[in-house]
């Protein structure tokens, strides 16, 4: 039934994207001036390791993205002052802007400063920020979340030195949508809207690139 509900959700939001497209088009310059981001189509290994959510119950990482999309996906850190307050505060913007249209989505966010970033520390995050069941704040040990950065082509080496990455992904055994920078919560949902829309065997117009090297099994 679920399943059933959110096939209705996504064509009757790509019904409205198709009818909406010319104006979307028209727009599509303006946006991408202002959301000044790069988008790339890579290929992620996603490994099995066991990260903590805000409850401090264990989540599979590979368990979990092989689940209903689409998948939106970055990293963060809870006293991070820069780049996550924009990124989660987009997230959020674009989460709301979808569901307004019908079309459900499944965020999650991954601590990059396990040491600090306690479950519990995540749960007051996630309540200031909108997290719920479709948005999943996770932590960790050290090296699981190192594995995940890698796998996804963002480990920087200090946590102060990350980028500004989502990685989008319709559904599973599809590539993921990499995109660098800032974009708007509209170009964030377009985007989503994009891949959700695309039929089976299309590829988003970018190059196609590896994230990261493929890692080891536990």
């Amino acid at each position: 039934m679920e399943r059933e509900r959110i096939s209705r959700a996504l064509a009757a939001a790509c019904a409205a994207l198709a009818v909406a497209s010319s104006a979307a088009a028209a727009h599509d310059e303006h946006a991408a001036s202002d959301s000044r981001y790069e988008r790339s189509v890579v290929r992620v290994d996603v490994p099995d390791v066991v990260l903590l959510d805000s409850a401090g119950q264990p989540v599979w990482t590979e368990e979990l993205l092989r689940g209903e999309g689409p998948w939106l996906v970055n990293f963060v850190y809870t006293s991070c002052s820069t780049v996550c307050p924009v990124m989660t505060s987009t997230f959020a913007s674009a989460r709301r802007k979808l569901a307004d249209a019908g079309q459900p989505v499944r965020l999650v966010s991954i601590s990059i400063d396990p040491e600090h970033d306690t479950p519990e520390r995540l749960a007051r995050y996630a309540s200031a920020h909108g997290g719920d069941a479709s948005w999943r704040f996770l932590t960790g040990s050290q090296q699981a979340v190192r594995r995940m950065q890698a796998a996804f082509g963002a480990y920087r080496g200090d946590k102060a030195s990350h980028a500004p990455l989502a990685f989008l992904r319709a559904k599973d055994g599809a590539r993921w949508l990499r995109l660098e920078g800032f974009p708007s919560a509209e170009a964030l949902a377009r985007e989503l809207r994009g891949l959700a829309c695309a039929a089976p065997g299309e590829r988003p117009d970018a190059a196609t690139a590896v994230a990261g090297p493929p890692p080891a099994r536990r």
